[in-house]
């Protein structure tokens, strides 16, 4: 990532599928896709964004992607 937020509220430790999330401690992203039969993560995540089309995309994808995201206009 190029763009570190800091000083972000609303950590938590659970998530459901389709869920953008960012970790502050790791400095990562991520899309949870198919893991709600274990939504509690060891570090908080704070919601950044939401999918909103068919979640399936990403079964085909390696653990590690890269995606480049965008404003809506």
């Amino acid at each position: 990532m190029d763009f570190y937020p800091e000083n972000l509220e609303g950590g938590q430790k659970n998530f459901e599928n389709g869920d953008i999330t960012y970790c502050e401690a790791h400095h990562n992203m991520a899309i949870f896709y198919t893991q709600i039969d274990h939504p509690n993560l060891s570090v908080d995540v704070v919601p950044i964004g939401r999918v909103t089309s068919d979640l399936a995309v990403f079964e085909n994808f390696d653990s590690r992607e890269e995606i480049t995201f965008s404003l809506a206009q």
